[in-house]
């Protein structure tokens, strides 16, 4: 199950709510831009300012596109050798 995310720009975007305990520094996210595909990124920080979220993407993330619709956490150990081989889990 994906968690609804708007784009802001090319690593950062935003998510309802507050959900700083969940995406914190470090925690890797798979994310949905539609006709672009899949994009994988690892959260550099987050902030809440009321009513959202604000997540930006470390400096060694997959650029993120206006058509970002949703994301997953990725939260299971490395499967091969590759971290886009992660198993997902959506934390909300």
């Amino acid at each position: 199950m994906s968690i609804v995310a708007t784009f802001v720009d090319a690593d950062s975007f935003t998510v309802a709510t507050d959900l700083t305990l969940n995406y914190h520094a470090g925690r890797r996210v798979k994310c949905n831009c539609g006709v672009d595909g899949f994009r994988y990124g690892t959260i550099d920080s987050s902030s809440y300012g009321a009513p959202n979220t604000t997540v930006n993407l470390s400096s060694g993330s997959d650029a993120l596109t206006v058509n970002l619709i949703g994301l997953e956490l990725l939260v299971k150990e490395l499967i091969k050798e590759d971290w886009r081989h992660y198993e997902t889990k959506t934390i909300s």
